[in-house]
């Protein structure tokens, strides 16, 4: 047994003496010359300690030889002159680009604390502030089929804002549970709900406790919270996202809230750490709901009337309140004596123009475009917005033949079309 060990490490030193001594064999380089350079994107950069650096490059000094490549024919082969370029390294005025790097950091720093926004947020190439929570979600949101009616992308992200919406919902349950229906008589010892909330959700964890002291102290004498944020919450934010300053608009604008409780709520809402709404954004993602359609920042899809003549009143699909809408009008009307009536106007044979405007109703008063927005034209082709008002409502839309018209043998050489454009909401939420 002894024997046999022995002879196993004879062995073994034979061969290590034997790897040593070998000397390197250039004609089994059998890779193929790239078309690329060296130095052409896509890259892979090295590390390596200034020691270490002469000992790797001394071997490199092997592909250095026309020895080691198969078409060499001498030093002049670009397999050759590659590698020496590698050799020499990046010129020192790479120094001039991280300078101006370090500036653009510091630059992009400053634009996000002039903006007003020092957490969640991103510089994008032109230095705007925006909230990467929106970059950083959609890279993991399914594309769009546009062979499909709903679109996948926004489904999936509407699924994201109702799971998101309804975790922060549950978060202010919680408090309200922990504590208890009893005014200044807590159910849960303060320290102890700190560390169910802490337990419970993804947060900064002195932000929780302080807005779990905040809202002890609050409870003394102020009832629940009892938030219900339903369907209509999720919209919002899906329409603005879930950074802080649009939970607060929502907080202050749209709760309804005293001062004391808009203040117990933010305290709340802005102690879920960036895992929290990573977390709740994938789960909720993964279930796409097309309901994203009734947000109030999604236009109406586009609709044609088409074909249309005098005292023939056709309706719309429902308008969403304040809403930007486009009107493309065209068609116009001729009788026996001459006369043109199009949508706008009534001009005589004569050349005589009268403003005669179609009619649109939906039972809230509607702002038309004045004369100056619809001039005369000869081609009878007319473009103008309505900022809609309040009311969520299908309009009517007709044309009203003007008194002198004669109906006798009136023809429509080109029928009334009206082609509406939702631009969407005329002012932000």
């Amino acid at each position: 047994m002894a024997d046999n060990k022995y002879q196993k490490d004879l062995d073994r030193m034979a061969t290590l003496y034997d790897a040593k001594i070998r000397i390197i064999d250039l004609m089994q380089n059998g890779f193929e010359l790239p078309e690329e350079g060296i130095y052409d994107e896509p890259v892979r950069y090295f590390k390596a300690n200034l020691k270490w650096t002469p000992i790797i490059f001394g071997w490199l000094t092997w592909l250095q030889d026309v020895a080691a490549w198969k078409d060499a024919e001498d030093e002049l082969y670009r397999g050759i002159t590659e590698i020496m370029i590698f050799e020499e390294g990046i010129d020192m005025t790479l120094s001039d680009d991280i300078s101006s790097g370090i500036y653009k950091a510091f630059n992009d720093l400053a634009k996000q604390i002039v903006s007003g926004r020092v957490t969640n947020i991103a510089v994008g190439g032109d230095g705007t502030v925006t909230n990467p929570s929106d970059a950083a979600a959609d890279a993991g949101l399914p594309a769009d089929d546009p062979l499909t009616e709903i679109n996948e992308t926004e489904a999936s992200r509407y699924g994201a804002m109702v799971e998101i919406g309804a975790k922060l919902e549950l978060l202010l349950d919680k408090a309200d549970g922990y504590y208890g229906a009893a005014n200044g008589t807590p159910a849960t010892p303060l320290a102890e709900a700190q560390r169910l909330m802490k337990l419970y959700f993804p947060a900064d964890p002195v932000l929780m406790d302080t807005a779990m002291d905040a809202y002890w102290t609050y409870r003394g004498l102020a009832n629940r919270i009892l938030f219900d944020g339903g369907a209509a919450f999720a919209q919002y934010l899906y329409c603005n996202g879930y950074q802080n300053d649009a939970l607060n608009r929502w907080i202050i604008d749209v709760s309804a809230y005293s001062i004391d409780k808009q203040q117990i709520v933010a305290n709340f809402w802005e102690a879920p750490s960036d895992a929290f709404f990573s977390h709740y954004f994938s789960l909720g993602a993964a279930k796409p709901s097309s309901v994203y359609l009734d947000a109030a920042c999604v236009p109406i899809e586009d609709q044609v009337l088409a074909a249309m003549v005098f005292a023939v009143t056709r309706n719309t699909t429902p308008f969403k309140s304040f809403h930007r809408m486009k009107f493309t009008v065209d068609g116009y009307a001729l009788d026996v004596d001459g006369d043109i009536q199009d949508a706008f106007w009534y001009r005589t044979a004569a050349g005589v123009n009268t403003f005669t405007a179609m009619t649109m109703a939906n039972g809230g008063g509607i702002t038309m475009p004045s004369q100056a927005q619809v001039p005369y034209r000869d081609n009878h082709h007319y473009e103008f917005v309505i900022d809609w008002n309040g009311i969520n409502a299908l309009v009517g839309i007709g044309f009203n033949k003007h008194a002198s018209m004669n109906a006798a043998g009136l023809v429509y050489p080109t029928p009334f079309n009206v082609a509406i454009h939702d631009e969407g909401l005329s002012v932000s939420q």
